[in-house]
C-alpha cells in the first residue's frame, strides 16, 4: 500500500512539473542585453586595447652586446648594463634578458626586444 501511494505521489509530481513551458526556464549563460549593445561593447573594448598599445621609449640605442659569457652585458647609450639593471636615462625601463645579440627590455609590464644598431644605420642618423 505504501509503495502504491509513493508511486502515485511521484506520478502526480512529475505530471504537474511536465506542464511547465520551456520558455519559463532561463539560460544562465545567455546575455540579457540587446544584441546591438553587446556588439557595440565588443567594438569599444577592442578599440581600447588598440589605444593602450605600449611602445618602448625613444632614445634607447644599443651600441653593443656581449652575450657569450656567464654574465652577458649590453652597451646602451654609452653605459654598460647587466640583466636586471634599470637604464640611467629612464628608470622605468629595465634589462629583462640579454641573449643572442638581442636585449630584452621590461617596460610597463611588457617585454620588448631590440638589437644593436648596425654601423651603416649609425652613419645615416
Amino acid at each position: 500500500m505504501i509503495k502504491a501511494l509513493l508511486n502515485l505521489f511521484l506520478f502526480l509530481a512529475f505530471s504537474v512539473t511536465a506542464g511547465y513551458a520551456q520558455a519559463d526556464y532561463k539560460n544562465p549563460f545567455e546575455s540579457r542585453l540587446p544584441q546591438e549593445a553587446v556588439e557595440a561593447k565588443a567594438i569599444e573594448s577592442s578599440q581600447e586595447e588598440r589605444d593602450s598599445v605600449v611602445a618602448l621609449p625613444e632614445g634607447i640605442a644599443i651600441e653593443g652586446v656581449l652575450w657569450g659569457s656567464k654574465m652577458p652585458q649590453a652597451i646602451i647609450n654609452g653605459e654598460v648594463y647587466k640583466k636586471g639593471e634599470k637604464l640611467e636615462s629612464d628608470k622605468s625601463v629595465s634589462i629583462f634578458n640579454i641573449k643572442d645579440n638581442t636585449v630584452f627590455f621590461l617596460y610597463q609590464g611588457k617585454i620588448f626586444k631590440k638589437k644593436p644598431i648596425k654601423k651603416t644605420e649609425q652613419g645615416r642618423r
